[in-house]
């Protein structure tokens, strides 16, 4: 297999990736464009150097990892910069209003909807494993390597977050 047709496989298997990728930035991500952005810059970076992708060893791990290392660069620089917000941008609907003035049954539609809330609640360090535990499919050891952590780490991690998951749609009444 030549260089060029390696390269065209890659560009399709990260076409069909889409979707996976898409679910993976949302869960590293506070909102649905901030997902998008990642996205398109994982893709972007994957196009840049797909000629070091390895033909043959797994796309979506090496998709997941420029992924997440993207976005803790992101999280890194949000660290560092402060954040400020003119008092006239703010106005009294921003102070008003909750999301736990919300009506929990209008948010809750559908089970599936609930457990996506319930996973919105947990700490990234339990959530991302988890959504790639149970939202990806991804075996144990994979998940380790994109996450770049060891294995005991990720069970451990994925543990918790079920139990957690559990706790939380128990008091939010589902069974």
């Amino acid at each position: 297999m030549d260089q060029e047709t390696a390269l065209g496989g890659i560009r399709d298997e990260l076409e069909a990736l889409q979707p996976n990728l898409m679910r993976f930035a949302r869960s590293l991500t506070a909102s649905q464009a901030d997902a998008e952005d990642l996205a398109q810059a994982t893709l972007e970076r994957a196009i840049r150097f797909e000629a070091s992708f390895e033909p043959g060893t797994n796309a979506k791990a090496w998709l997941f990892t420029i992924c997440r290392r993207l976005q803790q660069r992101s999280w890194r620089a949000q660290r560092t910069r402060p954040s400020v917000q003119s008092l006239a941008e703010v106005g009294d609907d921003d102070i008003l209003v909750s999301p736990l003035s919300v009506e929990p049954t209008v948010m809750r539609r559908f089970e599936g909807q609930a457990i996506l809330d319930a996973l919105a609640q947990l700490k990234p360090e339990h959530a991302v494993p988890v959504r790639l535990y149970a939202g990806e499919g991804m075996p144990y050891r994979q998940i380790a390597e994109v996450l770049d952590l060891p294995l005991g780490t990720v069970m451990s991690r994925i543990y918790r977050g079920r139990r957690m998951l559990v706790k939380l749609l128990l008091e939010a009444g589902l069974p």
